[in-house]
């Protein structure tokens, strides 16, 4: 039996979603973000992936990882191994919704 790659969903939780292996997180985004000097990312929350529904017909969203950096920047961290025709539709209603989600809690309800 083969061993599972560290692109599949539960392993790729475990090795990058964990605020324990933060410092592994920090440097796969510091590579693939291409990030040093001040950019660099220096510490990383991680925060919760599942995104609320405000509406029974809503399709409910749960991120591979959610972060947030020192410098208050949010990531969206997915896995994508094999081809999806869905893939770019999926990733934009995820994007959106996270987005939503940050933008609502910016607002004062009146």
């Amino acid at each position: 039996m083969a061993l599972p790659a560290m692109t599949n969903d539960v392993i790729f939780k475990i090795v990058f979603g964990s605020q324990k292996n933060e410092r592994v997180l920090r440097a796969l985004l510091n590579a693939l973000l291409d990030l040093s000097g001040p950019d660099r990312i220096d510490g990383v929350e991680i925060l919760n992936p599942y995104i609320d529904k405000e509406h029974m017909a809503d399709r409910g969203v749960i991120l591979d990882i959610k972060a947030r950096d020192q410098a208050d920047r949010l990531y969206n961290i997915e896995v994508q191994v094999a081809a999806d025709p869905d893939y770019v539709k999926r990733s934009l209603y995820n994007s959106s919704a996270a987005n939503y989600a940050n933008i609502r809690k910016l607002i004062t309800p009146i």
